[in-house]
């Protein structure tokens, strides 16, 4: 039984709180101008990674762990928030984050057999 409702809200607020935010930037901001390539991937997967786990985290604390949707879109927003992109692709980056979100997830918890 869990000890509180974890919902989107609060998964994003415990993000906010106990992640740096400001590394994240600045390691995104460091890709600017440089050509696409390994570093981008790296980097962002180490972002993403880290965003994934730290959610994880948060609902086990809380003792609840069957809320994948609401986990998914927190870190979804969460990403979001940070990652600008130029305004004329910004329609792009809550799909593109949830996809690799997607990916990560698999690879990082993998289904049980």
């Amino acid at each position: 039984m869990p000890f509180v409702k974890i919902d989107e809200k609060t998964l994003w607020t415990g993000l906010n709180g106990l992640l740096d935010i400001d590394d994240f930037k600045e390691k995104i901001g460091s890709l600017k101008g440089k050509p696409f390539g390994i570093d981008y991937i790296v980097t962002i997967k180490d972002i993403f990674e880290a965003a994934i786990t730290k959610v994880e985290e948060i609902t086990n604390d809380a003792g609840e762990s069957g809320v994948g949707k609401e986990k998914r879109d927190a870190v979804v927003k969460f990403l979001d928030d940070i990652i600008k992109l130029p305004f004329y692709l910004e329609w792009l980056d809550g799909p593109a984050i949830g996809a690799i979100v997607d990916i990560l997830v698999g690879w990082i918890f993998p289904p049980k057999k």
